[in-house]
């Protein structure tokens, strides 16, 4: 009972990532909550309580590319391609990234998408530098549904290009005492989650990940030019089969649920 007297079922929305580390959590999440929702489904591994609800990017995104589209990827000319950058939101993040992805943008001659999130618009040449060879857009989603390829900093970004069927390498950097921590606790083969999921389920890496000192121009763009198309498409209809739908009205349901059972209780 709360202070007013009422009883509420306490739901938990999009669990913590314990699969990844601090699995001391999950006794005192499922001892404090009623239900677990969860936006994964490989958090039933880890959580008794857990209901897998959907995944909210599949609320968000409303345009895949279709087969025809995959397929006109690999065939469309080298000069005609749209290639999007994505090097973060973070300050560390871009200003590690931005000159590395300046100079892989320099292999392109097809129009070139940099994706700055809204809230750092206003800061564009203080946060990334000469942008000049870029169309700068603020709509991840739809750049990324233009896009033949991107190159994208570890992130949300990097499901949603796989969900909307844009293959992608993923490139990281970061401070290194921030990732001597993350090897000391963290224990997982990829840091993107598209790849997490694919090693949840058993399956190969969805996409190359560069991290640290891997990540450089001619790295990268020896990348681009061996990248397994074919393998990268099934895996996106993997994913999607995976995930299957967005959380928002399972969400819903279970606190109807929820709010229903408090009323037969008063």
């Amino acid at each position: 009972l709360n202070e007013a007297e009422v009883r509420a079922k306490k739901i938990y929305y999009i669990l913590p990532q314990v699969w990844a580390w601090k699995k001391g959590r999950i006794p005192v999440i499922e001892a404090n909550f009623d239900e677990l929702a969860s936006i994964l489904p490989f958090d039933a591994q880890f959580f008794r309580k857990s209901t897998f609800v959907g995944h909210p990017l599949l609320d968000e995104i409303k345009d895949f590319k279709n087969a025809e589209q995959m397929q006109s990827i690999v065939e469309k000319e080298e000069h005609k391609k749209i290639i999007s950058f994505l090097p973060g939101s973070r300050r560390s993040e871009i200003t590690r990234l931005m000159p590395i992805f300046r100079e892989l943008a320099t292999n392109f001659k097809g129009e070139k998408i940099l994706c700055v999130p809204p809230f750092n618009i206003a800061r564009l040449d203080e946060l990334y530098g000469d942008t000049s060879a870029f169309k700068v857009v603020t709509n991840t989603p739809q750049a990324l549904k233009k896009s033949d390829f991107a190159f994208i900093c570890s992130g949300t970004a990097t499901l949603e290009a796989a969900l909307i069927g844009t293959p992608f390498i993923l490139a990281y950097k970061a401070r290194a005492i921030d990732v001597l921590i993350a090897r000391l606790f963290v224990r997982l083969k990829h840091i993107g989650l598209a790849n997490i999921m694919c090693d949840f389920a058993g399956r190969s890496e969805l996409n190359p990940e560069f991290l640290q000192g891997q990540v450089s121009a001619k790295n990268l763009f020896e990348a681009y030019r061996k990248f397994k198309y074919k393998p990268f498409f099934d895996k996106v209809l993997f994913l999607k089969n995976y995930l299957r739908f967005g959380s928002a009205k399972n969400l819903a349901k279970m606190l109807s649920r929820s709010d229903n059972a408090e009323r037969t209780d008063e």
